[in-house]
């Protein structure tokens, strides 16, 4: 889905990073290997946010993926 169909479907707001989402990325078990998607998923479990994304790899953390 391109990025603008992907933000006009489903409103999405956008997170600064923190030193708190740091830390949380940190201690996120390593399903997936990339430290800037444990930065999203990190984000997304502290705004209680979904994340749309076409990686598979995220449905293994505890937050909404929409795809």
């Amino acid at each position: 889905m391109p990025i603008r169909r992907a933000v006009e479907h489903h409103d999405p707001t956008f997170s600064s990073l923190n030193i708190n989402i740091m830390f949380k990325a940190n201690k996120l078990p390593w399903h997936h290997r990339d430290p800037a998607d444990h930065f999203i998923i990190a984000t997304a479990m502290r705004e209680k946010a979904g994340i749309v994304t076409g990686d598979h790899a995220f449905a293994d953390y505890d937050v909404e993926v929409m795809m």
